[in-house]
């Protein structure tokens, strides 16, 4: 919901069949563009009945752009049943040609578990995205280094894999 032409508010809702167990949480936040090259955004989820789900997920997000590319900057913290997890990450997306875009993206993650503290990950992911039709794009990525940033499970939360894992990723932010 539009409160002013630089403010927004907004709902989320996530509903997700993971483990076999069905999980939801809820939340919402607000954007400010505080120019017309410069976005914040905050968003709160909460789901207290999930076991694979955060249980709690705070993101705050900073975008600006200038020229042909769009600088990025997020903090997000889950708080999972049985551990926490902080990321910082930095990004830049440029626009190549107007249907063409590149992004890559640097993610440190530090864990923390009832009995570990302090797992240290390090993640890299390029993108590209292609425009096939006005409002219709492709989109393919690479991430290298650990599992996919935006699908952190309890399960992988405490562990230090160091593979190698190719995804695409068809969202349109994260």
């Amino acid at each position: 919901m539009r409160l002013a032409e630089t403010v927004r508010v907004f709902g989320r809702w996530q509903v997700e069949k993971k483990f076999n167990r069905t999980e939801n949480r809820g939340g919402g936040g607000f954007e400010w563009r505080w120019t017309p090259w410069g976005t914040l955004t905050t968003q709160v989820l909460i789901g207290n009945d999930d076991l694979v789900l955060p249980q709690r997920d705070y993101l705050a997000r900073v975008d600006y752009g200038y020229h042909r590319a769009t600088y990025t900057g997020v903090v997000r913290y889950f708080d999972f049943f049985g551990a926490n997890v902080t990321m910082i990450s930095p990004g830049v997306t440029v626009a190549v040609t107007p249907r063409w875009t590149l992004s890559g993206r640097y993610a440190f993650t530090t864990t923390d578990t009832a009995t570990v503290t302090g797992t240290d990950n390090n993640t890299f992911d390029v993108r590209a995205a292609r425009q096939v039709v006005p409002r219709i794009w492709v989109r393919g990525g690479y991430g290298a280094l650990t599992t996919s940033i935006n699908s952190r499970s309890t399960r992988s939360a405490g562990s230090t894999p160091i593979r190698r894992t190719p995804r695409s990723n068809s969202s349109f932010r994260h």
